[in-house]
């Protein structure tokens, strides 16, 4: 769920990073990445609770 990941704050910086690769073109990786970890603990959550009936 949504509730249990705290506050993200994401800044955009305007300039390319061309330490990284020659186009100096970044990514959102970690910012995609933050929802998937508590949606799949919910999920094989809810699958146990539901085969097992706790």
């Amino acid at each position: 769920m949504a509730a249990d990941i705290g506050r993200i704050q994401v800044d955009f910086v305007g300039k390319p990073d061309t330490r990284f690769n020659a186009p100096g073109a970044k990514g959102l990786g970690k910012v995609a990445m933050a929802g998937v970890a508590p949606a799949i603990a919910n999920a094989v959550q809810t699958f146990f609770n539901r085969v097992l009936g706790s």
